[in-house]
């Protein structure tokens, strides 16, 4: 197994495990629902590392950096696009990839409550923390969250929330 940076060619393989492990209770359509909701999480994106066995993507955290400079607004506005444009074609095939999510519920208020405590300054994020069935047990989310909490204290982070 190995870490690597998030890339584009990425996104295929990452929608597949979200889907698997969110929204395997939409069958066929589960990979359409992982991808509107990459979408949101990588639009608040500023770092991304993929854990990698085989050439196959088994893992992935994305992170918030708390620093100013680390962001990336036309990667946030890629996203928003991306998502805009996975919503209409879901609108052509007759459902609706945006249903009321309890996760982003969950991230949304566990977000609310870091700012709270601590507020915005120093709280490094991790937006986003898979592993796919087939891999969990193997000590895959251990690699990439030291990874990802390794990068986060680079860039400044003093506290780190998900």
């Amino acid at each position: 197994m190995q870490i690597r940076d998030l890339t584009g060619s990425d996104f295929e393989p990452l929608s597949r495990i979200v889907g698997e492990l969110w929204h395997e209770h939409h069958e066929g359509r589960s990979s359409w629902y992982g991808a509107d909701e990459l979408c949101v999480h990588l639009s608040l994106t500023d770092k991304g590392f993929v854990a990698e066995s085989d050439g196959k993507v088994i893992g992935a955290i994305l992170l918030q950096s708390p620093r100013e400079e680390d962001k990336n607004k036309d990667l946030y506005m890629h996203w928003i696009q991306q998502r805009t444009r996975i919503a209409a074609m879901c609108n052509v095939l007759g459902f609706n990839a945006r249903e009321d999510n309890e996760v982003l519920n969950v991230e949304r208020d566990a977000l609310s409550l870091a700012a709270d405590r601590y507020g915005n300054d120093n709280v490094g994020e991790v937006v986003l923390f898979v592993v796919a069935k087939a891999a969990q047990g193997q000590g895959v989310g251990h690699a990439l969250m030291q990874e990802g909490v390794t990068w986060l204290a680079n860039h400044d982070a003093r506290v780190v929330q998900s």
